[in-house]
């Protein structure tokens, strides 16, 4: 494994320091590692170069979330509540938080599960799919919520959407 100091300053953005920093340093700095293949001799790499995306040991990887054991149906509620106001775009902030507040209270075990599926969605291709811009994933379609979630979003309004109020 090969390791890279970086350094970022505030106006010149970063550049590779071969030498180790001293602990005042490491603090301002920011210490990546990569794997970094090891160049022949005379190829030049730029600073900041990381292995491109498109390689082989890059294709096959799936980044799973902790199971969430012994979470009480209140705590995944709250949970789920949380995620769905604090996305990644403001669109998919008041959509999601909107359709939350709404069926949340009502939805048993199964349903919240299913959230928790679309809840870790990229943002871009959630909204893309909610606004019918990219076709549906099947794995998304046979979802019991997703009906809902769709009509709440083609759900003609005469009212701008605003983020409902957090309940104690």
């Amino acid at each position: 494994m090969f390791h890279r100091f970086v350094r970022i300053t505030p106006r010149w953005g970063a550049w590779p320091s071969t030498s180790t920093p001293s602990k005042a340093s490491f603090v301002r700095s920011l210490y990546i590692s990569s794997r970094i293949q090891a160049q022949a001799p005379g190829q030049t790499v730029s600073p900041g170069h990381i292995t491109d995306p498109s390689e082989e040991s890059f294709k096959n990887i799936e980044i799973t979330r902790p199971p969430r054991t012994n979470e009480s149906i209140d705590a995944q509620r709250r949970r789920i509540v949380y995620q769905s106001r604090k996305r990644g775009i403001l669109e998919n902030d008041l959509l999601l938080s909107n359709f939350v507040n709404r069926h949340v209270p009502i939805y048993e075990r199964p349903q919240l599960d299913e959230l928790d599926i679309l809840l870790e969605i990229p943002d871009w291709d959630l909204y893309y799919c909610l606004t019918d811009k990219q076709p549906i994933p099947q794995q998304l379609s046979q979802l019991s919520v997703w009906p809902a979630l769709q009509s709440y979003v083609r759900e003609k309004r005469t009212t701008v959407l605003m983020m409902p109020n957090l309940k104690s």
